[in-house]
């Protein structure tokens, strides 16, 4: 539940605009990540992958860590949430949350362990989403009226709302979105992997 929580608190209250739509829950999420967990045990079955972190007096920490292109892509991606077009967020957060679904136990750590130890200058998917609220926090103080924005531009993507003139800030606004229901799904896979790993 801590784990849970860290993700689902991330996103400070001044930012959600989820809890004044019906059906935006974080129990949706739990669903599909429940369904999709299942389907991603069943593929990797066949791969044998551990059961659980390689202990950490078998790692060499003397060593550089590096996350590897794929994933300094998609964290600077990530970064750059509230700077980017809508599609392009949906995309690095849809693979992002299909990684994180991968049933390995190095993945899962570094994926959605908000407390995971990382050496100077490392960075995990928690911490580039801190990084990014920290930001988003600055940039809510300049932006006049912006949990109404926020709401309206909500309800357009949804389709709640007939399209209407254009609102300023829009990147910022549908980044922001992206971002809290990114977290919310985080949640969810965390809460279905801690489940299925403590269930015999």
């Amino acid at each position: 539940h801590k784990i849970v929580n860290s993700f689902l608190c991330l996103v400070p209250d001044e930012a959600k605009s989820s809890y004044h739509v019906e059906g935006t829950g974080y129990d949706t999420y739990l669903r599909d990540a429940h369904r999709q967990f299942r389907d991603y045990c069943a593929i990797c079955l066949r791969w044998e992958w551990p059961g659980s972190p390689k202990a950490l007096e078998k790692c060499n920490l003397e060593a550089t860590f590096f996350e590897g292109h794929f994933l300094k892509v998609l964290f600077d991606r990530m970064g750059r949430i509230l700077d980017q077009p809508y599609d392009v967020n949906l995309q690095v957060t849809s693979v992002l949350s299909r990684l994180s679904l991968f049933p390995h136990p190095h993945i899962h750590e570094y994926l959605l362990d908000p407390y995971v130890n990382l050496a100077s200058g490392c960075r995990s998917l928690f911490s580039v989403i801190v990084r990014v609220v920290g930001d988003l926090m600055v940039r809510i103080q300049r932006i006049p009226d912006f949990t109404p924005k926020l709401l309206l531009v909500r309800k357009r993507l949804l389709g709640l709302e007939p399209e209407g003139p254009m609102i300023d800030h829009i990147t910022l606004l549908e980044g922001v979105i992206v971002l809290e229901e990114f977290c919310k799904e985080l949640a969810a896979i965390a809460f279905v992997k801690y489940h299925a790993s403590s269930t015999p």
